[in-house]
């Protein structure tokens, strides 16, 4: 008998039947579910973004709180909120603009956007970052900025701490070796980084430690700082498997290239780097030391910060990493390609993952924001037959109760 398309796997099933004998833990079989929903990702046939966007997506951030309002920024200035709820259609649904900062507005910036990310603990904010050397504060409510700071020679990134409760700080990347902190509550510059001897491209904060940030540059650095000490950073990452004393952070590299993307492990105690070397690197929070994990050459020429998305939901965890027109889904602890996921027309620049709907959002150059889901999705033709079989068991069984009544 074929098996009907988003039914459960053999493999599966014996898991859920181990699980009720006690051989298995309710964990232990959850995880293997949800990893064998993410080796079928897939370009989404049910949902599509509302085709809105003038130019390249460079940036994207979905919001913690909820997992439902997703922001982007695009090449030309413009910003974009999609509600993840808001849809529109039947058989294949349309994911609506719920508002925009459109480009050439009042408040919009006048270059394009490099970063976009939510306050971490309210959708009432969000900040984004722009070659126009503009970091903006946004009201949510007013789409107006409640505050702007500046950095000359134009900004590559930014970050927010998600987890901070003893600081309000945002670090910025500039055209320069230079990471700036600024301070939200003061509304001003606070601290300054110096550690990198090129033009930092990436910061990144700590999902567990709050004053731990790590940043990488066209140097090829991947440094990693204490913010409550800034006069040298805490750990510089060497590729040849040392772990670099502070005399010798100056010999250290964690590329041969530029590092333009660093992603954290959920748990902190890992840190991921991409290179322009089409390298991506794991690290130890710990010793400092690069992990044995073998990943495949990943191609990648973008002098500009690459935004990854780490699956969580598993372990071990997935990472999506972005390369020219393609998306590589990786294993994080054996390096395996899992899978690589096709569907847009050139390069693309970012990608989020969503936990909540096993879904994953990826925006390119081709002005498009794609949806990949890991979870079945039934095709019209199975819909309509699982309708009529409902339809036909309800009848009958409707028949067969009318037919008790009757004999009695």
């Amino acid at each position: 008998m074929r098996r009907r398309k988003g039914s459960l796997t053999p493999c599966v099933t014996s898991n859920i039947m181990n699980m009720r004998m006690g051989v298995l833990s309710t964990t232990a079989v959850q995880n293997q579910f949800s990893i064998a929903q993410l080796e079928r990702m897939q370009l989404s046939k049910k949902k599509e973004f509302e085709q809105t966007f003038s130019t390249s997506i460079c940036s994207m951030d979905l919001e913690d709180v909820e997992e439902r309002y997703l922001l982007s920024g695009i090449g030309d200035g413009g910003l974009f909120i999609h509600d993840l709820y808001a849809v529109n259609g039947s058989s294949r649904l349309t994911i609506k603009t719920i508002c925009k900062i459109p480009t050439g507005s009042t408040h919009a910036h006048k270059y394009g956007i490099q970063k976009v990310q939510w306050y971490p603990f309210d959708t009432g904010m969000f900040t984004s970052s722009s070659l126009d050397e503009k970091l903006k504060v946004w009201d949510t409510n007013t789409l107006k900025p409640a505050g702007t700071f500046t950095i000359q020679g134009g900004i590559t990134c930014h970050h927010m701490s998600p987890v901070a409760v003893k600081h309000c700080l945002i670090a910025a990347c500039s055209r320069s070796p230079v990471i700036k902190m600024f301070d939200l509550k003061k509304g001003s510059a606070v601290h300054e980084l110096r550690g990198h001897r090129e033009p930092a491209i990436v910061c990144c904060w700590s999902p567990v430690n709050e004053f731990f940030l790590a940043t990488g540059g066209c140097d090829g650095k991947l440094l990693l700082w204490d913010v409550r000490c800034t006069k040298t950073c805490l750990l510089a990452f060497d590729r040849k498997g040392t772990n670099m004393k502070p005399t010798h952070k100056d010999l250290s590299r964690a590329h041969e290239g530029y590092v333009n993307g660093i992603s954290f492990m959920k748990s902190g105690l890992e840190v991921m780097s991409l290179g322009t070397d089409n390298q991506l690197r794991v690290w130890s929070m710990v010793t400092g030391l690069q992990k044995s994990v073998c990943f495949n050459r990943i191609p990648t020429e973008r002098s500009q910060h690459t935004e990854m998305a780490i699956a969580n939901n598993s372990r071990p965890e997935f990472i999506f990493v972005p390369s020219q027109g393609k998306i590589f889904m990786l294993n994080t602890r054996t390096g395996a390609l899992v899978k690589t996921l096709l569907g847009h027309f050139n390069s693309v620049n970012c990608c989020v993952f969503r936990e909540k709907d096993q879904e994953l959002y990826s925006g390119g150059r081709d002005r498009t924001i794609l949806v990949w889901s890991a979870i079945p999705e039934l095709d019209e033709e199975t819909a309509n037959s699982d309708e009529k079989c409902t339809t036909t068991t309800t009848v009958s069984a409707m028949q067969d109760a009318w037919s008790d009544d009757e004999g009695t």
